[in-house]
């Protein structure tokens, strides 16, 4: 199944970032990890269990045919769900001690979560060398000025 895949796969990447970039312990990663994407992995499972209970249930004419299979689709997302929130979760904390203290990832994890400041301009700035909220303005964010275009190019239909 396709969406327990992309939701197993989001809540491991969500705790290893929560890991790298905040420097919290594969415990505390995935209780912070658990709840944030407990949400949205329900949704999708709610829905896709929706999508399936019209043919369950036999509506229409034709549909006797494919009660066996929505049955089975209804009883691998809710199998599916339990793993992805209780067994993936215990799989990465029995994995996670199997890794090196290292984390290769950890230098890119910081180098895309760090703001771009351009020279020249006043940042503030605190005792940790990070930028004070109220000092990170629209500004603090844009791009370098040689390479932001005066007006986008224009395409014609066709010529993409």
């Amino acid at each position: 199944m396709g969406i327990v895949k992309k939701n197993s796969i989001l809540l491991v990447e969500f705790a290893n970032q929560k890991r790298v970039l905040d420097g919290l312990s594969v415990r505390d990663a995935l209780l912070f990890a658990g709840p944030v994407r407990l949400r949205p992995i329900l949704m999708t499972s709610l829905a896709t269990l929706a999508a399936a209970i019209p043919p369950a249930l036999a509506l229409g004419p034709g549909a006797e045919s494919r009660i066996p299979m929505a049955i089975t689709v209804i009883g691998g997302v809710i199998v599916s769900t339990f793993f992805t929130l209780l067994v993936v979760p215990c799989a990465y904390s029995l994995m996670a001690r199997l890794e090196s203290k290292s984390h290769p990832e950890a230098e890119l994890y910081a180098e895309v979560a760090k703001p771009v400041m351009r020279p020249g301009h006043d940042h503030g700035g605190s005792a940790s060398g990070l930028p004070h909220s109220s000092s990170l303005t629209h500004e603090s964010f844009s791009p370098h000025p040689s390479t932001v275009r005066d007006k986008p190019e224009v395409v014609p239909p066709g010529k993409l």
